[in-house]
Parts: structure tokens; C-alpha cells; sequence
């Protein structure tokens, strides 16, 4: 299929940021000579320019322009999850397990139509404090599903996964967003001690794939952790390291 003409100068014009044309805070191109460069309209231009921003690889200042946005894209890093529990004693709960079948979360996981997942609801605590909430869509031909296997059984699910299949999950590829945002949500908000209606969480959205030629999904899985208890270190991995 062919793609939109913004669509293309979008491409190229990131292609241009990630291969350093640009260097962060440097001024971007105007719409004027998007216009000129790829004799496009005004239109196109504007799109352009806004999808950008919205991936984040330009920031646009009122009255001054157009710039390369000084967040980094695609470097290689290596991170670590910090554990801020203070040295209390931790502890999983499971709320619930269940068979399901929803279309919209057999399309994360690439699965076909009729097929069905397990849905795992768990609540992480620190001494007895909940402090994290987490739903986990899982690939139910890689972990054992009985009706009358205890919810204590499914605390780790990682675990769980290793004994049924022999793979290990956290050697997988995956791909995770991360991000603060406000939940407003009863259902979650009900573990957590709050006066008000909303509270900010860190957001972590995984996907974890199998090792298999068909693109296919072992879990989907959507946390929300306390901002207190979670924090990540970046080290960025220059050319010199892999020498």
C-alpha cells in the first residue's frame, strides 16, 4: 500500500534526525522549505511537522521555529530497574484469573480471532502496602490454565511459564512504553489509599514476543506503579564498548 506523501517526508526527515544531519536544539526545517524541498503545499507541510513533534524528534517554539528535540531515539542503553522498597519484605496477590476472549487483546498478542488468553490480575505489596497493580494478558498455550488451580499459583507467572514450556521469558524480546499518567479508575484505585477521585501512576505497557518466524505474542501485560516505589537507571552504550 502506498503510503501518504506526509508519511514519506516524515520518514526521511527522521532518517535525517537519527543519522545525525541534525544535532539536538539545532534549528529544523521551516514549513516554507518542507514546502520548497518536497514541493508539497502548506498543508502537507503543517502534517508533517506536527507528526514529528508528536513522535517526538522536533519541538516548536511560537515566534522562533522549529527544532531538533534533544530526546534520544533508538540509542543503545543498558537500564536497571531500582528497588526502592526501603529493604521490606515483599509480596504478591492475585486477584483473579480467568479464560478470556477479546478481540482487541488477541491483536496485541497476534493471535487469531478465536482463539482465547489468560487474563491475570496482581497486586504487588511492600511490607502491606500495595504499591503496584498489574493486569497480564498471557499466550495461554505457554502457561497451565486448570479451573481449580489455586490463584497462589499464578504469583509468578514467569515461573510459571519456564516449568510449562522451557522458555524464559526474560531472555525474549519485548517492547515497553513507559509513562506517567493519571488513573481515575475505581477498580484500581480502591488498593491504593487516596482521598481523591485520580492519582498519578507510572504507567508500563509490555509486550513480550515468542522466538518463532510468525510474529507472535507471549504477553501483554499493563502496570501501574506507585511513583514512590519505582525508578530506572540509563547508561548509554557508546561505539567503543562493542570494540
Amino acid at each position: 500500500m502506498t503510503q501518504p506523501k506526509y508519511q514519506e517526508i516524515t520518514n526521511q526527515l527522521i532518517a535525517e534526525i537519527t543519522n545525525g544531519k541534525f544535532k539536538k536544539g539545532q534549528h529544523f526545517y521551516s514549513e516554507a522549505e518542507i514546502c520548497q524541498n518536497f514541493g508539497v503545499s502548506t498543508t502537507t507541510a503543517v502534517k508533517v511537522l506536527n507528526l514529528l513533534q508528536e513522535k517526538n524528534y522536533v519541538i516548536r517554539f511560537q515566534g522562533l521555529g522549529t527544532f531538533v528535540a534533544k530526546e534520544e531515539h533508538q540509542q543503545v542503553v543498558k537500564l536497571t530497574d531500582l528497588n526502592l522498597n526501603k529493604h521490606q519484605p515483599e509480596d504478591v496477590r492475585v486477584l483473579s484469573v480467568a479464560l478470556k476472549h477479546d478481540f482487541q487483546i488477541l491483536k496485541k498478542l497476534f493471535l487469531d480471532p478465536e482463539e482465547k488468553y489468560l487474563e491475570i490480575v496482581r497486586l504487588r505489596l511492600v511490607g502491606k502496602k500495595p504499591v503496584q497493580y498489574t493486569t497480564s494478558f498471557i499466550n495461554r498455550h505457554y502457561l497451565q490454565f486448570q479451573n481449580d488451580t489455586p490463584p497462589k499459583y499464578y504469583q509468578s507467572i514467569y515461573q510459571r511459564i519456564m516449568e510449562k514450556s522451557q522458555l524464559d521469558p526474560y531472555k525474549l524480546p519485548f517492547h515497553q512504553v513507559t509513562q506517567a499518567i493519571e488513573i481515575s479508575d475505581a477498580k484500581i484505585l480502591q488498593y491504593f489509599s487516596s482521598t481523591s477521585s485520580k492519582r498519578f501512576f507510572i504507567s508500563q505497557i509490555r509486550t513480550t514476543y515468542l522466538p518463532t518466524t510468525k510474529l507472535t505474542g507471549l504477553e501483554y501485560t499493563i502496570s501501574y506503579k506507585d511513583p514512590h516505589y519505582w525508578g530506572i537507571q540509563v547508561d548509554a552504550i557508546n561505539n567503543f564498548n562493542h570494540r
